[in-house]
């Protein structure tokens, strides 16, 4: 693995511009955060993260 190999993707020069966030809940519980990407060529990305890797994460 070289130090640059990060920089190697395809989509490497694909900068996120900008996020949204959501949280995800069901009867009084959240169950996770959704985070929509807006990517630097106006294509968009969305993840998930449950809560268990948002308590690892986001603490």
């Amino acid at each position: 693995m070289t130090a640059n190999s990060e920089r190697t993707s395809q989509e490497s020069d694909n900068y996120v511009t900008s996020f949204e966030t959501g949280i995800m809940a069901r009867k009084g519980e959240w169950v996770g955060i959704c985070i929509k990407f807006a990517m630097y060529d106006h294509r968009t990305k969305l993840t998930h993260w449950p809560p268990r890797a948002c308590q690892k994460f986001c603490v």
